[in-house]
């Protein structure tokens, strides 16, 4: 049957079971459609925190976090759609490119996804070490906080930047590498990176909860104490 196939210049034979990759590519486009509402609830909330005096002085990291999981809709839409082209080439000419990590990681949706990631996780715990920082050292606050926000979004900003060069380092240390051919974030910045992704994930959003938690139950407490005198 494979002897009858004309392959392509980069491309080989595929020798995936074509009912795996059935079942799999109806789940493609439920990321295409669950990716493209989140883009378009994103937008809508984007443009009303843009278009808000209080945001834009006082609000940037909350509009950084917006923009974070636009990015992150961005992604999962991508991912479901250039997945889809692949299965579909599969299915039917019986062919897949072969991949390396350095092909992977400039594929649009493995890199926007770590954009989105990365800056979503240090927005969230920046917000979070924002609010303990009001409560405990005001004067901190008020010198690197309360002037526009603009110490913390450079510092997320950078964070970001200097972690995706990382990133692309890493995969074109790996370039000659062959990988999955479907790609994906370990697949195309090593599983150590992708670890160190997820890690911070958990760090991000599990402090800015717990500081949460705590600043709301710091103004519960000394409510309550001045209610009482």
């Amino acid at each position: 049957m494979t002897s009858n196939i004309t392959v392509p210049d980069g491309w080989v034979i595929s020798y995936e079971d074509p009912n795996l990759i059935k079942e799999l590519l109806p789940y493609q486009y439920i990321d295409m459609g669950i990716g493209g509402g989140g883009i378009f609830i994103n937008l809508v909330l984007l443009s009303i925190l843009i278009s808000s005096k209080y945001f834009l002085n006082n609000g940037r990291l909350t509009i950084l976090l917006c923009i974070g999981d636009l990015i992150n809709c961005l992604y999962i839409c991508l991912q479901g759609y250039q997945r889809s082209l692949i299965y579909v080439k599969i299915l039917n000419y019986n062919i897949i490119r072969p991949m390396t990590y350095w092909t992977c990681a400039l594929m649009p949706f493995d890199w926007t996804g770590i954009i989105g990631s990365l800056l979503t996780h240090m927005v969230t715990l920046v917000m979070g070490l924002e609010r303990i920082i009001a409560l405990k050292f005001p004067v901190i606050f008020k010198r690197y906080f309360s002037n526009n926000q603009i110490v913390p979004t450079i510092f997320c900003l950078g964070y970001v930047v200097l972690s995706v060069i990382i990133a692309f380092i890493l995969a074109f240390i790996k370039r000659n590498v062959l990988t999955k051919y479907y790609c994906g974030r370990k697949a195309s910045y090593t599983a150590a990176y992708t670890s160190f992704i997820y890690i911070m994930n958990i760090v991000g959003y599990s402090v800015c909860f717990l500081l949460t938690i705590i600043v709301m139950l710091h103004i519960k407490l000394t409510s309550k104490e001045s209610l009482e005198k």
